[in-house]
């Protein structure tokens, strides 16, 4: 008996650890990759200050949610940002993640081509779709991908971002 009482004191105690621990992990957050002093992806305006957002008006916002979303299942929502299901890395049974992530990697998988995916992410990244922040670098990185592989519409999408970050 007295193993059995002290081999759940361990588990009990184990699971505290890993508690604390995805405590800590989650509270912690360093800079953002494009908010340090000379990253490639940092957007300079004509007098040389970071310029990351720009006003974007409901149509626009709404324009890319429903384009981001066309062709995906909705599996729930975290704050605002749509859950998709994808198989687990067992194969057995499904898990959430986010939308964002899933464009990235899942995306191709269920027939939606890479470039499309691309512009949706560069779409969601331009105008803070589902309550992300606005990242204007993010969105012309994601714009030039899709358009070097011949998307249309993130090749426009590319030249009006660029002159509106111009002033234009």
């Amino acid at each position: 008996m007295k193993y059995v009482v002290g081999a759940m004191i361990g588990v009990i105690a184990l699971a505290f650890l890993m508690v604390a621990a995805l405590v800590i992990y989650e509270t912690q957050s360093g800079p953002e990759p494009t908010d340090i002093p000379g990253h490639v992806n940092q957007i300079k305006t004509e007098a040389g200050e970071n310029k990351r957002n720009l006003p974007v008006n409901d149509d626009e916002r709404r324009f890319a949610e429903q384009r981001a979303l066309k062709g995906v299942t909705v599996a729930g929502y975290a704050g605002a940002m749509p859950l998709c299901k994808v198989p687990n890395y067992s194969g057995v049974g499904l898990e959430k993640v986010n939308l964002l992530a899933w464009l990235s990697t899942y995306a191709t998988k269920a027939g939606i081509p890479q470039n499309e995916a691309h512009y949706r992410i560069g779409l969601i990244h331009g105008s803070g779709a589902f309550g992300a922040r606005q990242d204007l670098s993010e969105a012309r990185f994601y714009f030039k991908q899709a358009s070097d592989a011949g998307h249309r519409e993130a090749a426009g999408a590319l030249t009006e971002l660029n002159k509106r970050l111009s002033g234009g």
